[in-house]
């Protein structure tokens, strides 16, 4: 099992001895194989931030519209067999598909 930062391992307060729990928000966790039980309190949980992806942060740039940009490949050699109009269209940045910019999305949880 895995559980947030923070959180302190206690044993269970003992039903006859009447001990009280000191936190509301305690979650009391029963181990079958063994022969105690413990109750966990979470005391300072917080969300982890998402790291950005940088590998996708170089090679896409992203649009005002939300949209993401590449580069094309194929201009880094042979260069002397493509046309001029090929190469002039290797020069624009093509549109992502949509299915793609989906996943590469998530690896920029802040944008770029």
């Amino acid at each position: 099992m895995c559980f947030e930062r923070g959180a302190r391992w206690l044993p269970k307060p003992d039903s006859r001895t009447g001990e009280s729990l000191l936190f509301e928000d305690a979650k009391l966790l029963y181990f079958p194989f063994t022969q105690e039980s413990f109750c966990i309190f979470v005391i300072d949980s917080f969300k982890v931030m998402q790291k950005t992806k940088k590998s996708i942060a170089k090679r896409f740039k992203l649009t005002a519209n939300g949209k993401l940009r590449r580069r094309s490949p194929g201009q880094r050699h042979h260069l002397h067999q493509k046309s001029t109009k090929q190469k002039r269209n290797l020069n624009k940045d093509k549109a992502v598909s949509a299915g793609r910019q989906a996943d590469l999305m998530r690896g920029l949880p802040h944008g770029l």
